[in-house]
């Protein structure tokens, strides 16, 4: 953004700041009211995500269905997940999320009935190869499993 001097800015209202080397102009609304975006952002939106893994006719035993992981310059607001094995009731269906490296368990439930899907609702902020998952333990033979999620993507501010 070039300098600007106080005696050129493009309104009489504007809010000029320095920024240790030369003046740049801040942007503000009709009000006059500074626009400031960076560590005081409290909430933004670059876009949707929505995301389905299935897996059909699986073999017998525990099964892990993952979002993939974020990249690099992304925040992910998971808003929604459903997991659900669609043929066979189970052992139990976990949904789970890695921070930092560490795996936490976000909720689960034992002995799920066969169709009856596990549902979670809130917000789980997820940055650069965080990713969010479901486990599905005890499945049979030639089961149908799914795990959506859903949510939107937040603009990195610094």
């Amino acid at each position: 953004m070039p300098e600007i001097l106080p005696t050129g800015a493009p309104h009489p209202r504007a809010i000029l700041l320095w920024d240790g080397t030369a003046w740049r102009v801040q942007g503000c609304d009709v009000g006059g009211r500074g626009q400031v975006r960076g560590e005081d952002q409290l909430f933004s939106y670059q876009g949707r995500i929505m995301g389905r893994d299935f897996e059909a006719n699986v073999a017998a035993g525990d099964h892990h269905l993952q979002s993939g992981t974020v990249g690099a310059g992304d925040v992910w607001v998971i808003t929604n997940m459903l997991l659900v094995n669609r043929d066979s009731a189970i052992t139990e269906s976990r949904m789970r999320t890695r921070l930092g490296g560490v795996s936490y368990e976000v909720v689960s439930v034992v002995a799920p009935a066969a169709n009856v899907a596990l549902q979670w609702a809130g917000h789980i902020f997820l940055v650069e190869d965080e990713a969010i998952w479901g486990s599905l333990l005890g499945c049979a033979l030639n089961d149908d499993i799914e795990f959506y999620w859903h949510g939107y993507r937040m603009t990195l501010e610094v």
